[in-house]
């Protein structure tokens, strides 16, 4: 599986799956749709079962466009509690929900940025995926290999915050494929 980065993106690199964070509005129990372009908030509001969707953690909401493009809104509870390691978790269920059904995935990025701080979001998104990816098939028969093969990261950000994304994406890329390396010897 291949994660890319996409900055001063104008719409998104998958036709397929597009991926959105939703919060949930301090002590209310509905969703803020922070970041979330107008076409999907109206595609998103005009849904009557989306009432339903509180955005709690895990919680996942999919709807389509009228384009065909499917999208997921991805429930990260209260975004002030928010933390790395709930950005890990989602990311890995999301992973193994969409793995054989999606060929590529689009991630809107700027919905997903915690604390300001868009490099370890790309790394502990990369990450997530990466180590959740990982299969040690070698003994079986029947080998199965998923169907998603692409997951672009899209974002409005200038080109110029490009650069230290991408030292990220590598670094989380590197660590990763040793710890992967490491798992091959123990199995």
């Amino acid at each position: 599986m291949k994660v890319q980065l996409n900055f001063n993106a104008k719409s998104y690199s998958s036709s397929q799956l597009v991926l959105i964070a939703a919060y949930k509005k301090k002590d209310k129990d509905e969703v803020a749709l922070t970041n979330w372009p107008t076409d999907f908030e109206q595609a998103f509001t005009l849904l009557k079962n989306s009432k339903n969707f509180k955005a709690k953690m895990g919680q996942n909401f999919y709807f389509s466009l009228t384009d065909g493009t499917t999208v997921c809104a991805l429930g990260m509870g209260e975004k002030s509690k928010t933390s790395w390691e709930n950005l890990r978790t989602a990311f890995a269920n999301i992973y193994k929900a969409s793995k054989n059904s999606y060929t590529d995935l689009s991630i809107n990025l700027d919905s997903f940025v915690l604390k300001s701080n868009l490099d370890k979001t790309v790394y502990t998104i990369n990450e997530a995926l990466l180590l959740t990816s990982y299969t040690f098939d070698k003994y079986f028969s029947k080998k199965e290999k998923a169907t998603l093969k692409t997951v672009t990261l899209d974002s409005k950000l200038p080109q110029s915050k490009l650069k230290k994304a991408a030292k990220a994406l590598q670094d989380s890329t590197n660590v990763v494929e040793s710890v992967n390396i490491a798992r091959d010897y123990v199995n």
